[in-house]
Order: structure tokens, then sequence, then C-alpha cells
């Protein structure tokens, strides 16, 4: 997957992509890995990453919610990051039924990873 463009996010929501979230896509590893496992120290659960969606592409905007989308889970469901708010809580899209899932991306940033580089 290519490095994001951040001038897509400011022609589509107004704003740079948030650093954090282009954090996330400049880390190889990341974009290199998938599957990928993320298991977080203040929470027990994990999340199961199948394949990372491009967050340079206007079809994963969700503009009028303040949303992108920006992975597929093992599951199958989209994750999308929520840009409203300043922490990007990560947000869950099962069958159209939206849902927080405890974490944001910053939590990805500092999670454990498996397989881990």
């Amino acid at each position: 997957m290519d490095t994001p463009r951040i001038d897509a996010f400011r022609e589509h929501f107004g704003i740079a992509a948030p650093a954090a979230l282009f954090d996330l896509y400049r880390n190889e590893f990341l974009r290199d890995t998938a599957p990928v496992e993320f298991r977080f120290k203040h929470d027990p659960a994990v999340l199961q990453i199948q394949y990372w969606l491009d967050i340079a592409d206007a079809a994963n905007y969700d503009v009028a919610r303040k949303r992108v989308a920006f992975a597929v889970t093992t599951d199958g469901f989209t994750i999308l990051a929520d840009l409203s708010r300043a922490d990007l809580n990560i947000i869950q899209d099962e069958f159209g039924d939206f849902d927080c899932i405890g974490f944001a991306i910053h939590d990805i940033l500092s999670a454990e990873r498996w397989p881990n580089p």
C-alpha cells in the first residue's frame, strides 16, 4: 500500500489527515503486515485486522459523519476513525450498526502486535 496523500483529507474534510492516523499508515511494518492482531495493555480484548484500506481513497470517507474507514477486521467488519473526536476513537460498522469498540488510533500505535516486528 502506498503512503496516503494528506491532500485527499483536506479536499474532503477541510483538514489535513490527523497525525496519529497518518502515523499508522507510515508504519511500514503495519502496511506490509496483514492480517495482524493488536493486544492492548488496558484491555484484554484484541483487534484483528484482515487488511488495511487506503485512507487517501475518498470512497472510504463518510464526510457527513466525519469518519474515515481505515481497515477491515478478520470478522469482515469495517473499522473507522471518528474525526470529530480529538482522540480518533475507533468505530466498527456491523451491517450498518455503528458501535464504539473502546479503542482509539493511539491505542493501535502503542499496542503489542502479532506477528511482532
